[in-house]
């Protein structure tokens, strides 16, 4: 895509803000001027300076406004470092809710004495709303204090006293929804 007479940047912005939010590789070319308003330019004569001279220049729409829009867009920040806020910068991470479900089951005084079938058991009691069973019974180990998966929905803690390790397992893992 081109744009003659690229104005504040619009359109190189929209276009870096679809590629951000679906992957796109879009291209946009924007030819513009370097125009100042007329005041602006009644003012710079009167100061003696012309079309060309860096102090004309910077006034101009591009630099002063459609080169620095499109710049802080990309890179999230302002040149004084200032963070930008909203759905202005392309790169800009976005946090949502999602909503989780926790229980408890409390049943056994030692966790550690849980066997593997007794393990199994608990897990084959997990179903999701759709009454599908959340994690498979092959996940669980002889020596499973927990269960994390990738693939599953679901996560459940056996040991108790291996909750720093399960927390640290849950790192980065979005997905999941059910903590028991």
């Amino acid at each position: 895509m081109s744009t003659f007479f690229a104005g504040s940047g619009t359109t190189l912005h929209a276009v870096n803000l679809l590629n951000v939010e679906d992957n796109g590789n879009r291209r946009c070319i924007l030819v513009t001027n370097n125009e100042v308003s007329d005041a602006e330019s009644k003012a710079l004569r009167e100061q003696g300076y012309q079309p060309g001279d860096p102090e004309w220049e910077k006034h101009g729409i591009c630099r002063s406004v459609t080169w620095p829009r499109i710049k802080y867009s990309i890179l999230g920040k302002r040149d004084d470092g200032t963070i930008l806020s909203g759905e202005y910068y392309t790169n800009q991470t976005v946090s949502k809710e999602v909503e989780r479900s926790f229980y408890q089951l409390g049943f056994i005084d030692n966790p550690t004495e849980l066997t593997t079938n007794a393990k199994k058991q608990l897990v084959s009691l997990l179903r999701g709303k759709d009454g599908k069973s959340q994690l498979p019974q092959s996940l669980v180990k002889a020596d499973s204090k927990f269960i994390v998966s990738d693939k599953h929905s679901a996560t459940i803690l056996f040991d108790v006293n291996a909750v720093n390790e399960w927390l640290e397992a849950l790192e980065d893992q979005d997905h999941i929804t059910d903590f028991i």
